[in-house]
């Protein structure tokens, strides 16, 4: 085609001077043959405008899910009754309190595992200038306790300090009696307030319809308090509960667990107390629960270290009875 056009202009070119057979020649080339400035605009306006539909769709998407996690998955009834099915599937964690009456603190870690049925708890307990550690591992058959440590400013009858080697150490062991389990270490640390298990996943969401629909936990969502704490947001919520209802709920999940000790526990004799209203404090990220606050500031009961796999726990071979152990302590002098 090139050619076809050259000869045409040629052929006038006798009766056109030479400037002008150069424009005729320019104009019909870039008539007839292909703009390739021209093409390379097309191009890049296709290609800003697929660069901004990209990014306008980016910002769609980021928006709807910041506005899916703040409104919806982080909205303070839904963690909060997230919380509530989250402790019906856990497979362990540590329960930490602090608690203080009349001169005298107690404070305990306990380290569950729900799977096992196993607990293992470190204590210490200050009063009058005395400090003592223990230590007592629990099984649904035993029951194990050492002390760890005892400092007090008491004197012998001699005048010297008193020596409690013949007990530091020592493994005290006693046989766990199944009707009085709710008694037992393990069943104290997953019967708090919001109870604390692996439940099956059928009985789990009936566990946690029958706290909806009883009203086992009344809470005003529109009153939650946000914190930040170790670096995360927190849910400080004020919850009401209901004693009867509330002994309905452990019963029915210590019976979907296998736990007998409340068996005799009769919810309608709790029918005339008054609700008691708790601080409780939850991840809103996890939907774990973090910490239980009582009136007065009297206890507060510290959750942490949800699902962490632990080895098989080693229990006491060289053991002494409990009661012989007490009886070693209540022979120093």
């Amino acid at each position: 085609m090139e050619e076809r056009y050259i000869r045409i202009v040629e052929a006038g070119s006798s009766t056109l001077p030479r400037s002008t057979n150069s424009s005729c020649y320019d104009a019909c080339y870039n008539r007839f043959m292909p703009n390739s400035s021209r093409s390379t605009n097309v191009l890049s306006i296709r290609q800003r405008f697929n660069r901004i539909t990209f990014l306008l769709v980016i910002i769609v998407v980021f928006v709807v899910g910041w506005l899916l996690w703040t409104k919806i998955y982080e909205s303070p009834s839904n963690v909060f009754w997230g919380m509530i099915s989250n402790n019906l599937a856990t497979s362990s964690f540590v329960n930490d309190f602090n608690q203080s009456a009349s001169g005298t603190s107690l404070s305990e870690e306990i380290q569950v595992n729900t799977n096992s049925d196993v607990a293992d708890a470190f204590s210490i307990v200050k009063q009058a200038g005395s400090t003592v550690k223990t230590e007592e591992i629990n099984t649904p058959s035993t029951d194990y306790v050492r002390y760890t440590s005892i400092v007090t400013r008491r004197k012998s009858l001699s005048g010297k300090p008193l020596n409690f080697q013949s007990v530091i150490g020592v493994w005290g062991k006693a046989l766990n009696n199944p009707s009085s389990s709710a008694d037992q270490l393990f069943s104290q640390a997953i019967l708090g307030i919001v109870p604390i298990g692996n439940v099956p996943a059928a009985q789990r969401q009936n566990l946690l319809q029958f706290a909806k629909k009883q009203d086992v936990y009344t809470v005003n969502f529109g009153k939650v308090v946000h914190q930040t704490n170790r670096g995360r947001l927190d849910y400080v919520y004020s919850v009401a509960v209901r004693p009867q209802a509330y002994i309905e709920l452990l019963k029915n999940f210590a019976k979907d667990i296998g736990l007998s000790g409340l068996n005799s526990l009769n919810p309608q004799s709790y029918s005339n107390l008054p609700a008691s209203t708790l601080s409780i404090t939850v991840d809103a990220s996890s939907r774990s629960l973090v910490s239980v606050s009582y009136p007065g500031n009297v206890q507060k009961e510290n959750y942490s270290g949800y699902g962490i796999e632990t080895l098989p726990l080693a229990l006491p071979t060289d053991t002494i009875s409990q009661s012989s152990l007490q009886n070693r302590l209540r022979a120093i002098k």
